[in-house]
């Protein structure tokens, strides 16, 4: 895991944006026991409890996702390096090996996991598993690699992806991993919830070159082929994102977020140093994204306007979290309207004012 950078996913994603918080899927995920992980002292710890701390992200960047339900092919690669030293133990791909040394991480130091999570995040323009599940953050501390498999599956899922093909290379000087190759291989299928024939594990040594070589690191690389999904190519114009109960979920999920940021650490993410800044600092923010909207929309750019409204939204949820306004305050406005002249309304507000 590397430190959170400049991107966020998701988030979640996910800055601020609709296409980066995708809805969690229906499919309930596979067992630790099912997915042959090594055990863990987080294993008893609720995922969701987890998972909630990278439910939304905090950088704009995020909006650059792959759009959900696309009907293209995309290709992703994943690279990690771990320092194998002792005191640590050493699990590659949800395998606990024997071995003298381990791999050395935040985490439990799983390269092989992480570097599949890397390739299908890169495939859906996605930020890393280092933005997602930052090495400054004690949550992940000793956390298992399979929560992060878990997690780049959703978004996988919630974008209309599946796993096409997944090429897994090992480069490990020792122990030797033909014996465990079907193991690591069953596990990721299982994790990605795909056929073991959609993925290959090879292994390789590195010929006692350089630290990998001398047995002082491990090194992966992995190629992902994602494809629309089944439900996705047999129902081309199905929006599973467009739910109403989905969009409610990601609503409720992203102001949960957004206001868990209000007394947090400015240094620690974009939206709290936004909070730090005022009120005024962030209705500024709001007017500049409605700015945006207003000048892609004259262009007739909808491209744009999608993801200028997504950081419109963003930034109201940051305005109303601010002043104590819920999305449901707004919703509860909006139902109260219903049906009332537009005119009458402002007239209304004009003479209250």
């Amino acid at each position: 895991e590397g430190s959170e950078g400049a991107r966020m996913s998701a988030g979640f994603a996910t800055g601020p944006c609709g296409r980066s918080y995708p809805a969690r899927p229906a499919a309930a995920h596979l067992s630790r026991a099912k997915a042959g992980v090594a055990p863990s002292r987080r294993s008893a710890r609720s995922r969701d409890n987890l998972m909630a701390a990278v439910s939304t992200s905090d950088n704009p960047e995020v909006i650059h996702a792959v759009p959900a339900n696309s009907s293209s092919i995309r290709i992703g690669h994943g690279y990690d390096l771990h320092r194998l030293e002792p005191g640590y133990k050493l699990i590659l791909g949800g395998v606990n090996l024997e071995h003298d040394r381990g791999c050395a991480g935040h985490s439990d130091g799983d390269a092989v996991l992480h570097c599949v999570v890397d390739a299908v995040l890169g495939a859906l323009s996605l930020p890393d598993i280092g933005q997602l599940f930052s090495d400054k953050d004690p949550r992940w501390k000793g956390a298992p690699s399979h929560l992060f498999m878990e997690e780049a599956f959703r978004r996988m899922q919630a974008l209309g992806f599946e796993i096409g093909n997944l090429d897994v290379t090992i480069i490990l000087e020792r122990p030797k991993l033909a014996p465990h190759k079907a193991a690591i291989r069953k596990n990721i299928a299982n994790l990605m919830q795909c056929e073991a024939h959609r993925v290959n594990v090879k292994a390789k040594t590195h010929e006692k070159v350089d630290a990998v070589g001398e047995n002082r690191a491990v090194e992966v690389h992995t190629v992902a082929i994602l494809q629309p999904s089944s439900t996705q190519r047999s129902n081309p114009r199905s929006d599973a994102s467009s739910s109403p109960a989905l969009v409610g979920e990601t609503i409720s999920r992203l102001y949960s977020t957004i206001e868990s940021r209000k007394s947090a650490d400015p240094g620690s993410s974009w939206t709290a140093k936004l909070f730090s800044k005022g009120r005024g600092k962030i209705a500024q923010k709001v007017g500049e994204e409605a700015t945006e909207v207003v000048i892609d929309a004259v262009a007739d750019n909808r491209t744009n306007v999608i993801k200028e409204s997504a950081d419109l939204w963003y930034h109201l949820n940051v305005l109303w979290a601010d002043m104590g306004i819920t999305p449901a305050d707004v919703f509860d406005e909006l139902a109260r309207r219903e049906g009332q002249s537009g005119i009458s309304e402002k007239e209304a507000r004009t003479d209250s004012a």
